[in-house]
C-alpha cells in the first residue's frame, strides 16, 4: 500500500513540475514581448 502510494506522489510530482515549467515559460514569452 505505502509503496503505491510513493509511486502515485512521484507521477504526482512530476506533473506539477511539467505544469510549472509550461506556465515559466510562458511568463517568460509574454515577458520578452512586453519589453520588444
Amino acid at each position: 500500500a505505502i509503496g503505491s502510494f510513493f509511486s502515485r506522489l512521484d507521477d504526482l510530482i512530476t506533473l506539477h513540475q511539467r505544469k510549472l515549467e509550461l506556465l515559466q515559460n510562458i511568463k517568460k514569452s509574454l515577458l520578452d514581448k512586453m519589453f520588444v
